[in-house]
């Protein structure tokens, strides 16, 4: 944000640093803010934070954690982004592992938020819920992690791993009146366990159950399933224009056709040495991958 990063760590610090030199501007400790000592946080979360923070409006907004032994917490927190002071808390669901995201739906700007068992929206300004909808899941067994994707101006796409599938929901008000409704529940695609669903219209792209997968949003029905010989693990992949940038779990860097023709890899690069859960970064001809022991960078020829 401008000459600031904001991060948040596993074990539930917030920082926001000067993005010259890395000069703490302040910290926020998300347990005390939670009432939370270590046993709760490793009840409520056993996988620790794994969220990334939203900047808005002025606002730097955290998953913080439901109400656990007796703690009066919240499942989003919203902090002053210049100074760090609490503004807002909002929600009594349990925290996912998802990051929550502004979207636009029915002409409102809004904070939407995947907690453990529900999915929710919440005014910017103040926190307050706008709508929720079931969207099952456990913290430990069967999380959540994927973010929610707005698609088109009135909908939001949400998947799981674990057997869960993917849901399209329409979400429309009239006046503060806010209603959801499913276009469509499936537990056969985008089942996403540690990535999101890339939207190109009406087609997704996503890793599910291990096999980069193209969907037709409108009705659920898949275009193609990555063969099984090249599987990509619970890997990560991201749209880049006409091409979908993908880390597979095994360390290969993967760049394959962004089309609903069929699976059409255009290049196969062994990258890292090991296992990798994170997602590619892409920044103009440069794609930047990392795992808990390399990163690399590589530059790719301009069209």
């Amino acid at each position: 944000d401008g000459d600031r990063v904001y991060a948040t760590s596993a074990t539930g610090f917030l920082w926001c640093v000067n993005l010259a030199d890395g000069e703490v501007i302040w910290t926020a400790d998300l347990l005390e803010l939670a009432n939370w000592n270590q046993t709760t946080f490793e009840v409520a979360a056993p996988w620790g934070y794994a969220g990334s923070p939203l900047l808005v409006d002025g606002l730097c907004v955290v998953t913080l954690g439901g109400p656990i032994g007796g703690s009066s917490s919240a499942s989003l927190l919203a902090l002053d982004a210049h100074t760090g002071e609490a503004v807002w808390k909002s929600g009594d669901d349990q925290l996912s592992y998802a990051s929550p995201i502004l979207a636009t739906l029915d002409g409102q700007r809004q904070i939407v938020s995947v907690n453990e068992k529900t999915v929710s929206g919440h005014q910017i300004s103040d926190g307050k819920m706008l709508w929720q909808f079931d969207w099952p899941g456990s913290t430990n067994t069967g999380a959540n992690c994927s973010s929610a994707v707005p698609v088109g101006s009135d909908r939001l796409l949400v998947g799981k791993g674990y057997g869960g599938g993917s849901a399209l929901v329409e979400i429309k008000h009239a006046d503060a009146d806010w209603k959801t409704n499913d276009v469509w529940r499936s537990s056969r695609v985008l089942k996403t366990k540690f990535n999101h669903t890339c939207v190109d219209g009406n087609i997704g792209y996503a890793i599910s159950n291990g096999s980069l997968q193209a969907v037709n949003l409108d009705d659920a029905t898949d275009y193609w399933t990555q063969p099984r010989h090249s599987r990509a693990g619970q890997g990560q992949v991201v749209l880049a224009g006409d091409v979908l940038v993908m880390q597979d779990e095994t360390g290969d860097l993967v760049l394959v056709d962004a089309t609903k023709d069929d699976y059409h890899e255009l290049l196969r690069l062994p990258a890292l040495d090991s296992k990798t859960w994170n997602i590619p970064t892409v920044a103009g001809r440069y794609v930047l991958v990392r795992n808990d022991r390399q990163a690399i960078c590589f530059e790719f020829p301009e069209k």
